[in-house]
C-alpha cells in the first residue's frame, strides 16, 4: 500500500509541476480506478500554496477524471481490450496488474505511446508466469 500511496503522489505531482500531462490509471474495477483518482484530487486540493506552482487548479472535476488549468488531466479508467489505445499517455499507472485480464493484449495496444519515452507504473502484485514485477 505504501508504494502505491508513493505512485499516486508522484502522479499528482507530475500534473501540478509539468504542464500538458495525460495521465491514465488503469484498474480491474472501476471503483478501484476513481479511488486511485479520489486520493490524487485530496493530494492535489490539500498542498500547500506555498507549493503549488502559479495559480493551477481544477478546471473539470468529474468521477472518473480531472483537469488542471496549467493543460494536464488525468482519466481513471477500468481495463478493456482497447482502454487508451487512441490516448496520447504521458503517464500509465495499472492498478493491481495480477488481477487484470488480457494485460499483455492491453499493455501491447499501450506500448507504440509509451514507447516514445513515456512512462509506464505498475502497482501491486509480483507476477512471475508474466515476467512483470510490481
Amino acid at each position: 500500500m505504501e508504494s502505491q500511496l508513493l505512485l499516486v503522489g508522484f502522479l499528482a505531482y507530475t500534473a501540478l509541476f509539468h504542464r500538458h500531462q495525460n495521465i491514465l490509471i488503469l484498474a480491474t474495477k472501476q471503483e478501484t480506478a476513481k479511488t486511485t483518482l479520489r486520493i490524487v484530487k485530496t493530494i492535489i486540493k490539500y498542498a500547500p500554496k506555498w507549493m503549488c506552482p502559479g495559480v493551477v487548479k481544477i478546471t473539470v472535476n468529474n468521477r472518473t477524471s480531472i483537469e488542471l488549468s496549467n493543460g494536464s488531466r488525468i482519466k481513471a479508467l477500468t481495463t478493456s481490450d482497447d482502454v487508451g489505445r487512441s490516448e496520447a499517455v504521458s503517464i500509465l499507472f495499472c492498478d493491481e496488474v495480477a488481477f487484470i485480464d488480457k494485460f499483455e493484449q492491453i499493455y501491447t495496444g499501450l506500448w507504440p505511446t509509451l514507447s516514445t519515452g513515456r512512462k509506464g507504473h505498475i502497482s501491486q502484485h509480483a507476477l512471475r508466469d508474466r515476467n512483470l514485477v510490481s
